[in-house]
């Protein structure tokens, strides 16, 4: 068996799963923001966008940041 078989991609619906604000928060760990960063260009604090990035991996079961914008990517959820 290749490498390439072994990775298994899971299938997901095309339908977005998140809301506005998981998605602005999701476009800018894209870019490379940190939460800090991102809660003064939002202004909200760090820990409100922690809290936002975790609850919409969990949705998509994503186990960390850069899981969740792969996954995002990948489905068309973010451009």
């Amino acid at each position: 068996m290749s490498a390439a078989q072994k990775i298994h991609f899971e299938e997901q619906s095309t339908e977005c799963p998140f809301n506005e604000r998981e998605i602005e928060v999701i476009k800018w760990a894209a870019e490379g923001k940190t939460a800090g960063e991102t809660g003064l260009i939002m202004g909200i604090s760090q820990d409100i966008v922690r809290t936002i990035t975790q609850r919409a991996g969990y949705k998509i079961n994503a186990y960390n940041k850069v899981n969740l914008v792969a996954k995002s990517l990948r489905n068309g959820w973010i451009a």
